[in-house]
């Protein structure tokens, strides 16, 4: 695999069956973290696919620290600086690509033994070939139409309904500027990954997301999982055994409930805002709007 340090700056494009699986960069990513476990399971479903449920069940399987988009929110704000130099460069940038190493991943997930849903999804070509020793698991819903439908009612109308989303508080979009990380990456999230329009792209990057990781993947090392088949396939391919008091696979954050977490928080931030200001609020608000969307994801 051809690699550069991030922190030397160098340029490097690694070419794999005719097409760039690299990420250019200007700064280092490393915030000191090194590998303390083995990287055993890639879930790289999109959201609103079960990646939270999954979340859950592995955890009673006794996997630890699995990295979702929750945990950067709850446990790893911090994390958002280096996701959105990610993001930027994997993305938006213009020059010659450098691929990040096994060793600038290892920076931000080297305490977990596995990852599921974004920030994650969205870099699933580079994980896969970072760490050939873990299983990927590609979690799915019944279509890419179901799919697409379960967004648009939770996720996708949460954020559209926040008055953060197009950076238009106060009624002026540089406001933008002014939000924490944590907004910006969720945004990087639907302006990038869905090439600028979840409404319009989201079908079809689904299906090219999905084709992908079953293209990159040997049929050994993946499995394609829909969260109703419940434990049985699950346990098998990763050759666990169920503990006996795991009870019925976890169902976290079901259509309707989504949407009504997230709307009685951001109807409740507006009432606070109207009572003592914008400005006084404008980050607090932007953070748990954003918190209750992503999790619930």
């Amino acid at each position: 695999m051809a690699v550069a340090s991030l922190s030397g700056g160098g340029r490097l494009l690694e070419e794999k069956g005719g097409n760039a699986h690299c990420i250019d960069h200007g700064i280092p990513i490393h915030h000191g973290s090194a590998r303390t476990r083995p990287m055993r399971i890639l879930n790289l479903g999109l959201f609103r696919t079960g990646t939270s449920s999954f979340r859950e069940a592995l955890s009673m399987l006794g996997f630890q620290n699995i990295y979702h988009m929750s945990y950067v929110f709850t446990e790893r704000p911090q994390d958002s600086e280096l996701w959105l130099k990610a993001f930027d460069a994997k993305y938006r940038s213009k020059t010659p690509q450098t691929r990040l190493t096994r060793e600038d991943w290892d920076s931000v997930l080297g305490d977990c033994d596995a990852v599921s849903d974004f920030p994650c999804a969205a870099f699933s070509e580079e994980l896969i070939d970072a760490y050939p020793e873990a299983k990927v698991i590609l979690t799915v819903r019944d279509s890419p139409e179901i799919w697409y439908e379960s967004v648009m009612n939770t996720v996708w109308y949460a954020h559209s309904m926040s008055p953060f989303a197009s950076g238009k508080l106060l009624g002026h979009p540089l406001l933008e500027a002014w939000l924490p990380k944590l907004f910006r990456m969720g945004k990087r999230m639907f302006g990038d990954v869905f090439n600028g329009s979840f409404p319009e792209n989201g079908i079809d990057v689904y299906r090219s997301h999905s084709e992908t990781i079953q293209r990159l993947v040997d049929e050994d090392r993946l499995l394609v999982f829909n969260v109703k088949e419940g434990w049985a396939p699950l346990c098998s391919f990763l050759g666990l055994e169920l503990p006996k008091d795991a009870g019925p696979f976890p169902r976290v954050n079901e259509g309707k409930a989504v949407v009504d977490k997230v709307l009685a928080k951001q109807n409740a931030l507006r009432g606070s805002m109207r009572r003592v200001g914008y400005s006084l609020l404008a980050s607090v608000a932007v953070s748990a709007v954003l918190y209750t969307v992503y999790r619930l994801s």
